[in-house]
């Protein structure tokens, strides 16, 4: 039995339609590979949800209120979920989701950031501590908590930013 409400499966679909962009165009986008990852195997269903989005160690995460956060210069880091608002607990997920993965790539069809998860749980404790600036605390959605960062700051920390303005859709 699914516990899926229709703006969860919505949300999920665009996520599932955002990686597969992303795994098409990673040899376009990295033609030299990028930390030796030449290409991205994608996993599906299950096996996602508990070893990682993709073989390689790359987290996926389309923020379709990216262009909201973005038109105030931030970024939206998740680190934890559940299905339905209703629900009493969240799950760890994003940056803090028990997988394979090392990197976390956030971002739209127009640009992408990628980040060691490992930089962004340390930005996120620290967060929690001494509350800098350069991050925000969003608005709750009822199904995710996170926080934003300012898009310079991310500049700063990721490990790769990419335009992908001209790549072949």
């Amino acid at each position: 039995m699914s516990y899926e409400t229709d703006e969860h499966r919505r949300l999920r679909e665009l996520g599932e339609a955002y990686e597969e962009f992303v795994v098409e165009h990673w040899p376009l986008v990295y033609f030299l590979g990028f930390n030796g990852i030449d290409e991205l195997h994608r996993r599906i269903g299950r096996e996602q949800q508990y070893q990682g989005e993709t073989d390689e160690g790359v987290e996926i995460k389309f923020d379709q209120n990216i262009y909201e956060y973005f038109k105030k210069g931030r970024l939206y880091i998740e680190t934890h979920e559940k299905a339905d608002a209703n629900n009493q607990e969240y799950a760890s997920s994003g940056i803090y989701r028990n997988d394979n993965s090392v990197y976390y790539l956030i971002g739209n069809y127009n640009e992408w950031w990628i980040f060691n998860k490992e930089v962004l749980q340390k930005i996120d404790r620290t967060r929690q501590i001494i509350k800098p600036f350069w991050i925000f605390e969003p608005k709750p959605t009822g199904t995710s908590k996170g926080f934003c960062i300012n898009v310079d700051m991310a500049h700063e920390y990721c490990e790769d930013y990419r335009s992908l303005v001209g790549v072949n859709r």
